[in-house]
Protein backbone atom coordinates (compact mmCIF):
# COMPACT_ATOMS: atom_id res chain seq x y z
CA UNK A 1 0.00 0.00 0.00
CA UNK A 2 1.64 3.23 -1.00
CA UNK A 3 1.68 5.17 1.04
CA UNK A 4 1.63 2.80 4.01
CA UNK A 5 -1.03 2.85 6.82
CA UNK A 6 -2.06 1.70 9.81
CA UNK A 7 -5.11 2.11 11.97
CA UNK A 8 -5.80 2.33 15.39
CA UNK A 9 -8.81 1.94 17.70
CA UNK A 10 -8.80 4.09 20.85
CA UNK A 11 -12.06 4.60 23.33
CA UNK A 12 -13.42 7.95 22.67
CA UNK A 13 -13.14 10.76 25.13
CA UNK A 14 -10.24 9.04 26.52
CA UNK A 15 -6.57 10.68 27.06
CA UNK A 16 -5.17 9.42 24.54
CA UNK A 17 -7.71 9.68 21.64
CA UNK A 18 -7.73 13.41 23.09
CA UNK A 19 -3.99 13.55 22.30
CA UNK A 20 -3.94 12.00 18.83
CA UNK A 21 -6.28 14.62 17.47
CA UNK A 22 -4.95 17.36 18.82
CA UNK A 23 -1.24 16.61 18.03
CA UNK A 24 -2.37 14.81 14.87
CA UNK A 25 0.56 12.24 15.70
CA UNK A 26 0.95 9.19 17.04
CA UNK A 27 3.36 5.82 17.70
CA UNK A 28 2.48 2.37 17.19
CA UNK A 29 4.87 0.25 19.59
CA UNK A 30 5.42 -3.11 18.48
CA UNK A 31 6.17 -5.33 21.79
CA UNK A 32 8.33 -8.11 22.34
CA UNK A 33 7.35 -11.36 23.73
CA UNK A 34 8.57 -10.58 26.69
CA UNK A 35 6.34 -7.57 27.32
CA UNK A 36 2.91 -9.52 28.05
CA UNK A 37 2.65 -7.53 31.21
CA UNK A 38 3.19 -4.31 29.53
CA UNK A 39 0.24 -5.08 26.90
CA UNK A 40 -1.85 -6.22 29.55
CA UNK A 41 -1.02 -2.97 31.52
CA UNK A 42 -1.87 -0.33 28.53
CA UNK A 43 -4.80 -2.50 27.64
CA UNK A 44 -6.07 -1.61 31.31
CA UNK A 45 -7.74 1.69 30.92
CA UNK A 46 -7.89 1.75 35.21
CA UNK A 47 -4.30 0.70 35.63
CA UNK A 48 -2.69 3.73 37.48
CA UNK A 49 0.71 3.21 36.66
CA UNK A 50 0.46 2.78 32.89
CA UNK A 51 1.78 6.18 32.03
CA UNK A 52 4.49 6.74 34.50
CA UNK A 53 7.55 8.46 33.14
CA UNK A 54 9.96 6.27 33.52
CA UNK A 55 8.19 3.70 31.37
CA UNK A 56 8.89 5.72 28.19
CA UNK A 57 11.54 6.78 26.28
CA UNK A 58 11.63 9.35 23.08
CA UNK A 59 10.59 8.19 19.58
CA UNK A 60 12.62 9.85 16.71
CA UNK A 61 9.37 12.01 16.09
CA UNK A 62 9.12 13.28 19.95
CA UNK A 63 6.25 11.11 21.09
CA UNK A 64 6.72 8.88 23.42
CA UNK A 65 7.61 4.80 22.70
CA UNK A 66 7.28 2.35 25.29
CA UNK A 67 10.53 1.50 27.18
CA UNK A 68 12.10 -1.86 25.82
CA UNK A 69 9.68 -2.50 22.36
CA UNK A 70 10.96 -3.89 19.58
CA UNK A 71 9.84 -1.80 16.91
CA UNK A 72 8.59 1.56 16.08
CA UNK A 73 5.54 3.04 13.42
CA UNK A 74 5.71 6.66 13.56
CA UNK A 75 2.36 7.82 12.22
CA UNK A 76 0.72 11.41 11.08
CA UNK A 77 -2.92 11.67 11.11
CA UNK A 78 -4.77 10.60 7.99
CA UNK A 79 -8.59 10.54 9.34
CA UNK A 80 -10.29 9.40 12.06
CA UNK A 81 -13.77 7.97 12.06
CA UNK A 82 -16.27 7.19 15.50
CA UNK A 83 -16.92 3.51 15.37
CA UNK A 84 -19.56 2.96 18.49
CA UNK A 85 -17.52 3.71 21.63
CA UNK A 86 -14.15 3.94 19.46
CA UNK A 87 -12.74 6.32 17.23
CA UNK A 88 -10.48 4.30 14.73
CA UNK A 89 -7.58 7.13 13.83
CA UNK A 90 -5.68 5.98 10.21
CA UNK A 91 -2.30 7.21 10.12
CA UNK A 92 -0.34 7.35 7.39
CA UNK A 93 3.21 5.16 8.42
CA UNK A 94 6.77 8.17 8.01
CA UNK A 95 9.27 5.82 9.74
CA UNK A 96 9.56 2.52 10.83
CA UNK A 97 12.71 1.37 12.44
CA UNK A 98 13.67 -1.56 14.70
CA UNK A 99 14.61 -0.74 18.60
CA UNK A 100 16.28 -4.05 19.56
CA UNK A 101 15.88 -7.89 18.27
CA UNK A 102 13.29 -10.35 19.82
CA UNK A 103 10.46 -11.77 18.27
CA UNK A 104 6.82 -9.67 18.73
CA UNK A 105 3.76 -10.38 20.78
CA UNK A 106 0.43 -10.10 19.10
CA UNK A 107 -3.25 -10.96 21.11
CA UNK A 108 -5.40 -13.56 19.38
CA UNK A 109 -8.55 -15.24 20.40
CA UNK A 110 -8.12 -13.33 24.34
CA UNK A 111 -4.42 -14.64 24.78
CA UNK A 112 -1.20 -13.82 24.18
CA UNK A 113 0.92 -15.04 21.51
CA UNK A 114 4.40 -15.04 20.11
CA UNK A 115 5.57 -14.79 16.84
CA UNK A 116 8.37 -16.70 15.86
CA UNK A 117 11.01 -15.53 13.08
CA UNK A 118 11.72 -16.33 10.12
CA UNK A 119 14.04 -19.28 10.06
Amino acid sequence: MTPPLVAVFITAGSHTARAIAESRRFNVNILGANQEEDARKFADPDSATRFAQDQFVSGRNGIPVIQGSIACLECTLENQIQVADHIMFLGKVTAAYSLKEGNPILYYRRKFLELPTDP
